[in-house]
């Protein structure tokens, strides 16, 4: 079984080729804040700036990856999106926070389920 580190990292793979084949443009990947974590991917559609976090599970047996995008997750992904607002003058005013939950089929490399949560929190 794959660490969660690769999982995770096959399941922002999926969720950019998802979101660029519904229309969004991808301007960053794995943005750091030293101090407020990682946002997984920053993209841009229709003039709003959407911050998307990414939860990727091997099993549905563990239930919706979505669960795990908690209260403190939630307060220090809001955070980042500020850091990047503050550290990028063209940032947009019009700002969305998604989840997308993507569940790995058994070869742990395609997705067998990929849902996406527009305006999470």
């Amino acid at each position: 079984m794959a660490c969660n580190f690769d999982v995770g990292k096959v399941g922002e793979g999926i969720a950019k080729n998802y979101l660029e084949s519904k229309g969004y443009i991808v301007l960053e990947e794995r943005f750091r804040s030293k101090r407020w974590g990682e946002l997984d991917l920053i993209c841009g559609k229709e003039g709003v700036l959407i911050f998307v976090e990414v939860k990727t599970r091997v099993s549905a047996s563990f239930g919706n990856p979505a669960l795990a995008v908690g209260y403190y997750k939630q307060k220090a992904l809001r955070r980042a999106a500020l850091y990047y607002c503050k550290t990028h003058p063209n940032c947009s005013e019009s700002l969305r926070m998604d989840v997308i939950a993507i569940v790995l089929d058994n070869d742990g490399k395609t997705a067998c389920e990929i849902k996406h949560y527009k305006n999470a929190f």
